[in-house]
Parts: structure tokens; sequence; C-alpha cells
């Protein structure tokens, strides 16, 4: 970013320079706290995150109730007027509008999702076990928050990484055979649940039609429309872009490109769409690893799920790159680096043993 910033003849906005200072501040975030984050702390801060994130979806129902101070008081702090027309129907919670908000709940989901299956573990402790229920009822409380968004993308997003977690646990052999059978019984129902919950959400069911046949969507049309505009442009300068500035695009016929991946070709080149890849493939690696590794599902059960979130949130966001401008929301992937922290923080002090197979 800095790069396309200093290589381009016209001077940088404050917009763009802050871009580069958010940047360096996640860098930053990652190296200075990582280290020094105690084990204990991590785990109370993912625990943490699941209580507030439940307490967001309650906020979204009461804002779907069209409760006063839900709809009236809270919600125009957060979300923008067009959403606000429409906030009964797709609450937005603390966001500002309710996509933002269903790939924000996606990381809890995923860490109530895993947590859940890990408290049925036979190997799981006495503490892991008294708060099954609550890990399950956050598990529910998120996947009916995402359901009330109506997101394609935050429904897309937890599908792709919730599979992909179950294929890795399930692939790599991580754990006992009876609790592999017991994360496709859960998983079987749980997805279950879910459909039916998506065939009783009513009216906003059309917005979810599209998925069942995308190359005939009218949404998709439009992407591909806009694509064919802007590869040639691209193919100009394909290297190092034109730069972070939108002054650019308001000289060529796209005002928005609407593909994370073109968008980013578009503004910083090749350099840039490498760059992002790398750091996004380096941490669905980290999570991986934590996913993988017996050590830490045996003595950081909470630590696990935090890796099982950073995979699945990470491979689904990528698969979606290429038609969705992800990350879309600076407070999304701030809590997405908060995890990674707490992953890298954990896996530091519960799965850094040479004789276990850790990573």
């Amino acid at each position: 970013m800095l790069f396309s910033i200093v290589s381009h003849e016209y001077p940088p906005r404050m917009s763009e320079i802050f871009d580069v200072i958010i940047w360096l501040s996640y860098t930053l975030f990652v190296m200075v706290i990582a280290p020094i984050v105690p084990s204990s702390t991590a785990q109370k801060g993912i625990l943490l995150i699941l209580v507030l994130s439940v307490a967001t979806v309650v906020l979204a129902i009461l804002q779907s109730l069209n409760i006063p101070i839900a709809s009236e008081v809270i919600a125009p702090l957060y979300a923008t007027e067009r959403h606000m027309q429409d906030l009964t129907r797709r609450p937005t919670a603390t966001t500002i509008n309710p996509n933002i908000y269903a790939q924000f709940l996606a990381l809890p989901l995923l860490v109530s999702f895993s947590l859940t299956l890990a408290s049925g573990r036979p190997e799981a402790s006495a503490w892991l076990r008294r708060r099954a229920a609550f890990f399950f009822t956050s598990f529910i409380f998120t996947a009916i928050g995402v359901l009330a968004t109506y997101s394609r993308t935050g429904l897309l997003i937890n599908i792709l990484g919730a599979l992909m977690v179950i294929a890795l646990i399930l692939l790599t052999g991580v754990g006992s055979v009876n609790w592999r059978k017991r994360i496709v019984a859960v998983s079987s129902v749980s997805f279950l649940v879910a459909f039916v919950a998506f065939l009783s959400i009513g009216e906003g069911i059309g917005r979810f039609s599209e998925l069942t046949n995308p190359m005939e969507a009218r949404s998709l049309q439009v992407r591909f429309d806009k694509w064919e505009q802007i590869l040639p442009i691209i193919s100009e300068s394909p290297i190092i872009g034109y730069g972070p500035s939108k002054l650019e695009l308001n000289s060529i016929p796209v005002s928005i490109i609407d593909s994370g991946t073109l968008a980013w070709w578009f503004h910083y080149g090749l350099l840039g769409v490498v760059s992002f890849l790398g750091l996004m493939i380096v941490i669905f690696v980290l999570g991986t690893q934590t996913l993988t590794n017996t050590r830490i599902l045996d003595k950081s059960p909470v630590g696990w799920s935090a890796g099982v979130a950073v995979t699945g949130w990470t491979f689904g966001s990528l698969a979606l790159w290429p038609i969705k401008p992800l990350p879309q929301s600076r407070r999304v992937f701030t809590l997405y680096l908060i995890l990674v922290v707490f992953v890298i923080a954990i896996i530091r002090q519960e799965g850094d043993d040479k004789g276990s197979d850790s990573t």
C-alpha cells in the first residue's frame, strides 16, 4: 500500500495515508501483544467475545421486534439511514449494516460450534462439560443472528468455514474415533436445524433463492458485466496497479468493482494481491496447525476453538474474495486479528512441547 502511494503521481489523500497507518497498527498489534498475553488471559478473552456476541444477538432480536430502545435509540448510533428503514426485517445490532454483522458473527459462531464439539469429548474436563449448555446456547443464538440478517455473504462464509473445519477434523484424525463420529452426528443435526430455520424465515428467503442457481443470479450477472469492463483496464497496469485513490475510478465506467481480488489488483497491482493472499494463507496455516494439534485440544479447548474459528473464517473469506470485497469492515478484521493474537499466545504456551505432535 505504501509503495502504491509513493509510486503514483497524484498526492495521497489523508484517507489513503490512514489506511497505511491502520495496517501498520495491525502488524504492531500482533507482533507486540501476542508474545506477552498469558494463555489464561487469552482464554478469558475468547469467552468474553462469546458473551458479548450473544448480547449483540439479543439486541438484534429486539431491533427486529421494533423495541424502541433498540431500534430508535441504539440502532441510529451505528446503522446507516438506508438500513434503518429495513431494521425490523434485517437487524444490524451494533454494526453499520446487516452484511457486516453476519460476517462479524461468523467468528463467535465457529468458536461456540467448536466448543460444543469439544465438550462432547470423552476426555473433556469437568469445567468444559459444565459449560456445554452455554456453548450450545451461544451457537444457537449466533446462528439465529446470522440467519436474521438475510446476508448471503455471511451465510456462505459460515457454511464454507464449518465444512472446512469438519473436513480437517475428520481427515486429519484429531481426537478419538468415537468423538469424530459424534461430530458427524452433531454437524448433521445442526445443519438440519439451520435448514428448517432457513425455510421458516418467511419473506427474507427471496434473498437466498439466488444461491440455488448462482450462475443465473441477477446480482452475479451485474458483477460479470463490471468485471468485463475492469479487466482490460487492469491489464494495462497489472504489476503496480493504479494506486489506492478512488479518484482513478471516476475516470472509468466502473465506480464499484464488487470483487475483493479485482479491487486489490486494480489499486495495488499483483504486488498487493500476493501480499494480502500471503498474509491470509499464513493465518490459515496457523489456524490449521492449532486445529489439528491434539495437545492444545487437551490442554486448552477454548484456545483450540479460536484456532477453529480462524481456520473456518479465513477459508470462507478467501473462497468468497473473488466475488466479494472482503475484508469489508475494519471492526470484523480487528476481531479476527484479536483471535489470531489469542491463538498465537496459546500455541506458544500450551502447544510448545517437543514431545508432542504440535507444529
